[in-house]
């Protein structure tokens, strides 16, 4: 089907070029839009015959006239219209409607919709009676149908003034003696050359058309005789009485239709309802709020369209006036059926209003439906408007309020821009893991996991983990399950190094949670990054040694920087099955520096990140090894570091190359290292020196979101950290215990890395990774 445009001056609009309809009085109904902002509308066409005479031509522009002239809510409404002379066309564009004749089979069996159309049609043609006018054209050929379920009388080139049909003149009768009007709906008295029109009812005519159109309307068969109408078997019991007071013979006796509007085939919720909402500017706030708490249960029962089209927007209206709470029940249960397109259109320009009342349950019943409009709102409209209203609700004094906010966040995070997130809503959620209601908690927890995949990766890789680790040391069961949820689910945006270093070490300690649920998820979430690491082993070996021989390392080196460490690797395994069979816990990392250099002036690279941190537990008296580059293994309480020192002789430690001397002494030897002292019963080594504790540097507090009053709960097995920022006073350098201070400083890490720099005697980098489950 084509499109031909049409621009008459007036008639900037383009129509298809086939015709839906064409009238019996020879109009052809076709769709059209207007070309500016492709506006649907309905375009009626007539071509005047080249033979047309002038009364010809006078009956067609009656419609277009009384178009003009004729307003109500159940006529069809006019856009514009043009006579035009040179193409001998009459252009009439309307609202888009449908022919009933269309949907007739659809609406049929529908009592409701039925009910209210016929009463739609009645109320225009008593408007029109009222006006002193006979409408002459009463029947399924002239209604017609718009996208919200309304039925439309047309069909106005009958029409005729009251005066006129009493002298059997006018557009009517002009039909009538030009057979546009089928003879088996004339009335008896246009037929009956004895009956005296100067005592004709202005009411008459369109009575007895209408009671034909009814007819037409329940039969299933054919209608071509009068003599049909008096079966009623096809009519509706309810509306038997009002249709037979309709064809009554003695036009003084017909009934008026407004009089036949209270039958009782009307009386139903669909035409109450649809009755109210024409006239609910009228009605007082009382007769509203009972309304709208019983139109809820009603929606289900109504048209789809008449409850998108028709209802909805007098909802929205009602809301935008300060209703209340009573309209946004159904308004929303209504909102759930609507397109992207048609929320956008209907509804969307509303919301951000709704958002900035008062009411609190209004609030509360806009976010517990968030999730079904909120994915519709423009990006702009979300970031600029809705957001900042929204995220009001993070502070507000009502927990269920607080709840709701954060489960409104997945609808609306995928709309908003990396500002809002970074640096409103991180910080947000941050403040509320902190939550004095552990369900704020939880449901916060919840929140991060569903929005990790909408983060960006740097931001992603500051927040998930420390996030999620925050929650495992919550007191509340649901908390730490969720955090565990959150590093299952989230697990793809996690790399291998931070699954090895961070994730499991914090999971694995779930392992023993007092909760059992919280166990088996932790043991469902270390079973699955392990399988991680080990599905990762062979790109990261492979990495690896790509490294080495790209740094020119031979494996006599290895071997060396095997021998100087090969101790202490031995002994924490000794050490940690010695502690599994004995029951007892041992807690071991490892720590490197950047670079080993040795003094045969060959050098090696290491892992950076990786070393071995032995608690007090595990090694009491440990051996202090000093080598050029190489830090050894810190002895803490709970964290201590050993300076990097030089060896002499070629020997790791000590005279001899021996890493330990005899005698039993711990460590000894003529001609030690330098850095390396040590002593004891036996031997001529001397007493091993305590290592000298580093002055503890001036403390400072952020004056950030966190405070003290801040800080998550304590776990009931973990101890609490303090979040604070510490500057070394002579050094002039900072150490912050947050990884995340674009975020408002919020999240703790598991593991945290403190560079210092200058620190260092030959210029280097010291980097102390300190395992933070029992800090």
């Amino acid at each position: 089907m084509g499109n031909n445009a049409t621009s008459e001056g007036e008639m900037p609009y383009e129509m298809t070029d086939n015709a839906v309809i064409t009238t019996p009085t020879g109009w052809e109904l076709k769709n059209g839009w207007q070309i500016a902002d492709k506006r649907p509308v309905s375009v009626f066409v007539y071509s005047i015959p080249s033979h047309a005479a002038p009364g010809d031509v006078e009956f067609y522009l009656n419609f277009l006239k009384r178009f003009k002239t004729m307003h109500h809510p159940n006529m069809l409404r006019l856009v514009t219209g043009l006579h035009s002379e040179a193409k001998k066309k009459i252009f009439v564009v309307t609202e888009r409607v449908r022919p009933l004749e269309h949907v007739l089979t659809q609406v049929r069996n529908q009592e409701n919709v039925l009910s209210w159309g016929i009463y739609e049609i009645m109320t225009a043609v008593s408007f029109i009676n009222e006006k002193g006018i006979t409408h002459g054209n009463v029947g399924i050929q002239s209604v017609f149908v718009n996208k919200h379920g309304d039925w439309k009388l047309g069909g106005f080139e009958f029409m005729t003034e009251h005066v006129l049909a009493k002298d059997k003149s006018g557009p009517f009768f002009y039909g009538i003696r030009n057979n546009l009007i089928p003879a088996h709906i004339f009335p008896p008295e246009i037929t009956n050359t004895n009956y005296a029109f100067s005592a004709l009812p202005p009411h008459s005519i369109d009575s007895w058309l209408t009671g034909c159109f009814l007819y037409a309307l329940f039969s299933k068969g054919p209608f071509h005789e009068r003599n049909q109408l008096k079966d009623v078997n096809s009519i509706p019991a309810s509306l038997r009485e009002a249709y037979m007071a309709l064809i009554i013979a003695n036009p003084a006796k017909r009934a008026k239709i407004e009089a036949l509007q209270g039958s009782p085939f009307f009386q139903n919720p669909f035409v109450e309802t649809c009755l109210f909402l024409e006239n609910i500017q009228l009605k007082d706030q009382y007769e509203k709020e009972r309304f709208f708490m019983k139109l809820t249960k009603l929606i289900d029962e109504l048209p789809e369209d008449y409850c998108k089209y028709k209802i909805l927007p007098h909802l929205v209206t009602a809301m935008d006036f300060g209703s209340g709470s009573s309209v946004l029940e159904p308004l929303l249960k209504l909102a759930k059926n609507l397109n992207e397109e048609e929320f956008t259109s209907e509804v969307a320009p509303s919301v951000v209003k709704w958002f900035k009342s008062t009411d609190q349950q209004i609030r509360i019943n806009l976010l517990e439906n968030f999730s079904v409009f909120g994915k519709y709102l423009p990006g702009t409209m979300v970031n600029e408007q809705v957001y900042p209203s929204v995220a009001t609700g993070f502070l507000d004094p009502n927990p269920a309020v607080r709840e709701l906010t954060l489960k409104a966040m997945p609808a609306i995070v995928p709309k908003m821009n990396v500002n809002n997130i970074n640096n409103h809503l991180l910080r947000c959620l941050a403040k509320l893991q902190t939550d004095v209601e552990p369900k704020i908690r939880y449901q916060t927890t919840e929140c991060i996991s569903q929005i990790a995949e909408f983060l960006n990766v740097d931001t992603r890789n500051k927040v998930l983990v420390p996030a999620f680790t925050r929650s495992l040391r919550d007191t509340f069961p649901a908390s730490r399950q969720a955090g565990l949820t959150g590093f299952i689910n989230s697990a793809a945006h996690f790399g291998i190094r931070d699954i090895a270093t961070r994730i499991v070490p914090a999971v694995s300690f779930m392992t023993i949670d007092p909760d059992v649920e919280v166990r088996a998820k932790a043991v469902q979430a270390l079973q699955m990054f392990v399988k991680k690491i080990e599905e990762g082993q062979r790109t990261f070996s492979a990495s690896y040694e790509n490294q080495n021989q790209n740094s020119g390392q031979t494996a006599e080196l290895a071997a060396a920087a095997e021998s100087v460490l090969g101790w202490a690797f031995q002994a924490v395994s000794s050490k940690i099955i010695g502690g599994a069979e004995s029951g007892t816990e041992q807690t071991s990392t490892t720590s490197y520096s950047s670079s080993n250099q040795y003094q045969s002036g060959h050098s090696t690279t290491l892992p950076q990140n990786t070393s071995t941190s032995i608690s007090q537990s595990s090694y009491s008296s440990a051996p202090s090894v000093q080598s050029q580059g190489i830090s050894s293994s810190s002895v803490s309480q709970p964290y201590a570091s050993v300076s990097s020192g030089n060896t002499k002789g070629g020997a790791p430690v000590g005279g001899g190359g021996a890493p330990v001397s005899g005698g039993g002494a711990p460590v000894g030897g003529a001609g030690g290292a330098s850095g390396v002292s040590g002593g004891g019963p036996a031997g001529s080594g001397r007493r091993l020196r305590e290592p000298k504790e580093k002055p503890k540097p001036a403390v400072k507090k952020i004056e950030s979101n966190w405070d003290e009053d801040d800080t998550p709960p304590t776990h009931s097995f973990g101890s609490q950290r303090d979040y604070k920022e510490s500057e070394d006073t002579k050094g002039g350098r900072k150490q912050s215990d947050w990884g995340n201070e674009d975020f408002g400083g919020g999240w703790d890490d598991p593991v945290r890395i403190r560079k210092e720099e200058g620190s260092n005697p030959i210029g280097g980098m010291r980097i102390l990774v300190e395992g933070g489950m029992t800090q």
